[in-house]
């Protein structure tokens, strides 16, 4: 099958030219298709890399041709999940405790990412991850499992201490319960804008974080469950407090690859409301 792969552009069947940049096979079955991009280092059979992803193809048998495209990976398919504990002490220091599991396309990204590099490299790349959010932040440990099995999720766990991660204020202690995944988002107004939204692939973020707070502090301000829902993805977060802990849950997922102009004004209004969401913090007062 000759590609003209996503970055490369659109394959316009009405016009008659080589619009192609690159070849890969395609494998029709009895109940299933396999495309295989054998320029791929990390991708298994099941999972092309992206750059193929809803690209023009044209498929060439024995005897015809065929222009069609190429399926998109459905987002269960991409999927990361972060699961941590972390435990904040009264002058506002939280320990972690964190683990970061990837599948598909996200799972690809990080062998990518990582593999190329030392160990001191993986831990300054953790790092700048980490300190988006979490400027004072010392990693204590870190370690991967699976990063060179392309059929097993990629599982990165660490150990971190955040200083200054909430703030104590007389009796009251604020902190935002996104440590590690968090919404800016920086995009023309739809009054602005002339064009559709692209993402690389659809995709799920999971996060699930424990959060212990300080003796006697109890809840004033908590996250209130939330659900937002569109055509093109959804978001959900919810917070429950009890016996000193609060279990806060936020799950973002994005369904297709492009967003069709016409979405954009939706689009841009539910991407605001999740910054915002995501901004708001916690409070807890003694």
């Amino acid at each position: 099958a000759l590609v003209s792969t996503r970055d490369h552009g659109v394959v316009d069947k009405n016009f008659p030219s080589n619009d192609f940049n690159h070849m890969i096979a395609y494998v029709p079955l009895r109940n299933d298709t396999l495309w295989l991009d054998c320029t791929s280092e990390y991708n298994t059979p099941e999972n092309i890399p992206d750059m193929d992803e809803d690209a023009g193809a044209l498929i060439i048998f024995d005897d015809r041709v065929q222009l069609t495209k190429i399926p998109v990976s459905s987002p269960e398919r991409n999927q990361t999940l972060f699961k941590a504990n972390i435990v904040i002490d009264e002058e506002g220091t939280a320990k972690v405790s964190g683990k970061y599991i990837a599948t598909g396309d996200d799972d690809i990204n990080l062998k990518e990412i990582f593999l190329s590099k030392d160990d001191e490299e993986r831990r300054k790349t953790i790092i700048n991850w980490l300190i988006e959010f979490s400027p004072d932040l010392t990693l204590e440990s870190l370690s991967f499992a699976n990063l060179e099995n392309i059929h097993a999720s990629t599982v990165i766990e660490f150990d971190c201490t955040a200083r200054h991660y909430a703030e104590l204020t007389r009796n009251r202690l604020f902190f935002n319960p996104n440590f590690f995944h968090r919404v800016i988002f920086k995009s023309e107004k739809p009054s602005e804008r002339k064009s559709a939204v692209y993402y690389s692939y659809p995709f799920v973020c999971n996060d699930t974080i424990t959060f212990v707070v300080p003796e006697k502090f109890l809840p004033e301000s908590v996250r209130d469950t939330v659900s937002l829902c569109q055509s093109f993805g959804s978001f959900e977060t919810k917070a429950v407090f009890s016996g000193g802990q609060v279990v806060y849950a936020r799950k973002r997922s994005i369904n297709q690859k492009k967003i069709d102009f016409s979405d954009y004004g939706a689009y841009y209004d539910f991407m605001e409301k999740i910054e915002k969401l995501d901004a708001a913090k916690m409070v807890f007062r003694k």
